[in-house]
């Protein structure tokens, strides 16, 4: 997620904002782009960000709670390739190599 500096500079970036926070969770990869979605949400919407019971951050939203949550997901290219080649979708050859 870009910083705020950055985010500002799109057209409809309220719309694409108020979009994601009707979710009821948003979830970044690493803890810097939520970090970014956090700051663009104080500083173009206005929202604060507070910490909800079990250490989840969150922001509240005409009275809709959003958690707010960082996780590092992997994938794994044998199990992605296996079910890729059960679907028949490889083709052309491993996707490992």
């Amino acid at each position: 997620f870009p910083s705020s500096e950055i985010f500002r500079t799109i057209s409809v970036r309220d719309e694409l904002l108020r979009g994601m926070l009707n979710a009821d969770v948003v979830g970044f990869h690493v803890f810097e782009y939520a970090r970014h979605f956090l700051t663009c949400c104080k500083r173009m919407l206005g929202l604060n960000h507070y910490i909800q019971d079990g250490g989840f951050l969150g922001i509240l939203d005409n009275n809709h709670s959003v958690i707010v949550q960082a996780s590092h997901a992997g994938i794994e290219p044998e199990l992605l390739e296996a079910a890729l080649e059960a679907n028949g979708a490889c083709e052309r050859g491993s996707l490992t190599e």
